[in-house]
């Protein structure tokens, strides 16, 4: 870019002088324009910030629940619970079971 502005000619010429396509020197000369600026100072996209992240296991509330219940997975097993049943270990026995083979 800095040779084609100095050399004083147009996109067109300068491109067929260097062997380069004129419509991608002229959009390249867009880009760094907008990136730059007129004042030479870089526009730069600020850099992604990464914050310290640690991870809990979610618990479900043990909760005693009571009815019937039927739920059918993924993997096309069915798991019936009736009575009072605590919410936690139903869970986990549904993870367990969405998890294995057939």
């Amino acid at each position: 870019m800095q040779q084609w502005r100095q050399s004083g000619q147009s996109a067109a010429e300068y491109a067929q002088a260097h062997d380069l396509d004129a419509g991608t020197l002229a959009a390249w000369a867009s880009r760094l324009k907008k990136e730059i600026g007129g004042d030479g100072v870089r526009r730069s996209k600020p850099k992604p910030a990464f914050l310290a992240v640690q991870l809990r296991q979610f618990r479900a509330p043990a909760v005693a629940v009571e009815g019937t219940f039927e739920v059918v997975l993924a993997n096309g097993r069915c798991v019936r619970v009736s009575g009072e049943f605590d919410a936690e270990r139903v869970s986990r026995l549904l993870a367990a079971v969405e998890g294995g083979s057939r």
